[in-house]
């Protein structure tokens, strides 16, 4: 539930939508976010939101990436989801769909995930380790089809365990959203101005900033957000975040790409080969050797490789629309082993008691 919507139900209707939530939540389990493991011994990680055609599924399994998952259908088996984005014969996201098991069990999930839509589902079974908090404001008229506003949205886990370390990184969460929040609604009543003496589609402004969970322990907890904003224009722009925290000292600390590496050692040019040879596979048009010379990449500074986020199989880097490829090719993901980059990684690093460990989260 987020904070904004609660302040404004009186006691009856909260109890009575909560009532509402708890009996939707047996069939498929409850809004949140989620940590699992699959048959295979990998961990899942998932966010589910909405109800009905409405739902949707962000997903990140261990070793993998995945977009956003779509509600599909409901089916005696249990609520489908599907999507991820693909190039002609070759697949840039290998996950194809999620089926949740009906389930009787408050908080739980299960169900199975399809790799490849010729192939099985692998079993999953899940429990929830956070709740959706969040903020949204609208400000604006429309008056006559005149008028325009902005509006935004944040949505983030709030984890309630008796850690210290983990609810820290909530708080840290929910300041950031309030700022921007804050910075984005900045100016509504001069974009409402505007569009009442002007008109026109573009004066209505939108922003989200959404964060979900790619690896939780209990000393290090890596964090993908995905903010958007549509200003007018033909289209709005997206960026992701990666967030990455250790424990230290009792206090969440986040930590930083050179952090995982030996000092002095040329680890941003291993990386920059590394993921040109990964964004050719993928087709990534600006880093192809035919490319536009005013538009080809042959090199990442350490500031492109800025965004990642980690798990206990690999490195992942995030590439925004217009970074590697026109906008019409969205963004793209690079996944490197640990084991391809061990000549240059800090056995002493924040991540090196995460990589190779199969612990179960």
């Amino acid at each position: 539930m987020m904070k904004h919507q609660i302040a404004f139900l009186c006691p009856f209707r909260v109890g009575l939508l909560m009532g509402l939530l708890a009996a939707a939540g047996t069939a498929r389990g409850e809004d949140g976010y989620y940590a699992g493991q699959c048959a295979d011994g990998r961990t899942i990680y998932f966010s589910l939101a909405g109800t009905g055609a409405a739902a949707s599924v962000n997903l990140h399994l261990e070793g993998a990436w995945s977009e956003a998952l779509l509600f599909q259908t409901n089916s005696p088996q249990g609520q489908e989801f599907g999507g991820g984005e693909g190039l002609a014969g070759e697949v840039r996201w290998p996950v194809v769909g999620l089926r949740l098991a009906p389930t009787n069990r408050p908080s739980a999930a299960a169900g199975w995930l399809f790799l490849n839509a010729d192939t099985n589902g692998l079993p999953f079974t899940a429990r929830r380790i956070a709740v959706p908090a969040g903020y949204s404001r609208k400000r604006g008229l429309h008056l006559w089809g005149r008028g325009g506003g902005k509006e935004f949205h944040a949505t983030w886990p709030d984890f309630r365990d008796d850690t210290a370390f983990h609810p820290a990184i909530s708080k840290l969460l929910d300041a950031e959203a309030r700022g921007e929040l804050g910075r984005f609604t900045a100016g509504s009543h001069d974009i409402m101005w505007e569009g009442l003496k002007t008109g026109g589609a573009s004066f209505d402004w939108e922003g989200t900033l959404d964060t979900y969970i790619v690896s939780l322990g209990t000393n290090l907890v890596s964090l993908y957000g995905l903010s958007y904003e549509y200003t007018g224009g033909a289209h709005g722009n997206s960026q992701a975040h990666g967030r990455n925290f250790i424990l230290d000292g009792g206090k969440a600390r986040e930590f930083f790409l050179k952090d995982l590496f030996l000092p002095g050692t040329n680890w941003v040019a291993a990386i920059s080969a590394a993921c040109r040879r990964e964004l050719r596979r993928q087709g990534a048009s600006w880093v192809m050797p035919d490319a536009d010379p005013a538009f080809q990449v042959q090199e990442f500074t350490a500031e492109a490789l800025a965004s990642f986020n980690v798990d206990r199989s690999c490195l992942f880097l995030h590439f925004d629309p217009y970074a590697v490829g026109p906008y019409v090719q969205g963004r793209f993901h690079v996944a490197l082993p640990w084991r391809e980059l061990e000549a240059w990684l800090d056995p002493k690093g924040p991540t090196a008691p995460l990589r190779g460990s199969r612990a179960a989260p």
